[in-house]
């Protein structure tokens, strides 16, 4: 017996069976519901190939896992004479209010400046280009000529890096944008990102809910046989 129960599958059908047979003797005992066999051997098989195919399919979606790659996401300092400048936004929904804030640091990662502000009711990308003039403008300001501005928008990062004339809507956040850039410092702008990558690995709901329903069916069942242990250790004459 102890060898076929090592066997996943058996060792399944038995979790799944003791369950059934415990919860027909309750029905019994305490509301004299009866049950025939056959009904009861169908609830165990079907049971136990709805909880098997969920194991299959929960390996597979950790073998898909396991090819992709994972990236450690972490700030990286500049060059020891430039600064950072990191920038982001928010907008709540549905009255779009939004606010932008930014942080500048040197290479030791010290705090040099930072700001925050509310603009009112904008989308993201407005809210992101507001929040890069704003942090450029502090940045000018505390006399720093080596910058670089990173965001996790690349939109925002299109739009301030294009060369030739932007008619879009944000036309006049990109001129205001092009006056600070084309000043006498020195500007980089770059993509960093917020808080994952497109290679991090992220469980899937379905294969997480299948993982928690397979560990609560084993421990339930453990439980269950525990407690009719002690049923039939205390009450002999129901048995």
């Amino acid at each position: 017996m102890a060898e076929h129960l090592k066997n996943p599958q058996t060792g399944l059908l038995f979790g799944v069976g003791a369950w059934y047979l415990w919860k027909r003797r309750n029905e019994w005992v305490f509301d004299r519901k009866q049950q025939d066999t056959a009904t009861l051997v169908l609830r165990i098989r079907s049971w136990t190939s709805t909880v098997r195919n969920a194991q299959e399919s929960n390996d597979k979606i950790l073998t898909t896992q396991r090819t992709r790659t994972a990236t450690e996401i972490a700030w990286n300092p500049p060059p020891s004479d430039w600064i950072t400048l990191n920038t982001d936004r928010s907008v709540k929904r549905p009255d779009s209010s939004a606010a932008a804030g930014g942080l500048l640091r040197d290479s030791l990662g010290r705090c040099l400046g930072a700001f925050a502000s509310n603009l009112g009711a904008c989308t993201i990308t407005r809210a992101e280009l507001m929040g890069a003039i704003q942090g450029l403008k502090l940045a000018w300001q505390l006399g720093h000529r080596k910058v670089q501005l990173r965001t996790d928008s690349t939109t925002a990062i299109s739009i301030m890096s294009s060369h030739t004339t932007y008619g879009g809507r944000y036309h006049n956040l990109w001129s205001q944008l092009q006056d600070l850039i084309n000043q006498e410092w020195e500007i980089e702008i770059s993509h960093t990102f917020r808080k994952e990558t497109s290679q991090q690995i992220t469980s899937p709901i379905k294969g997480t809910l299948l993982v928690l329903a397979i560990m609560l069916l084993r421990e339930m069942v453990l439980v269950l046989i525990f407690g009719f242990c002690m049923t039939l250790w205390a009450m002999p004459s129901l048995v």
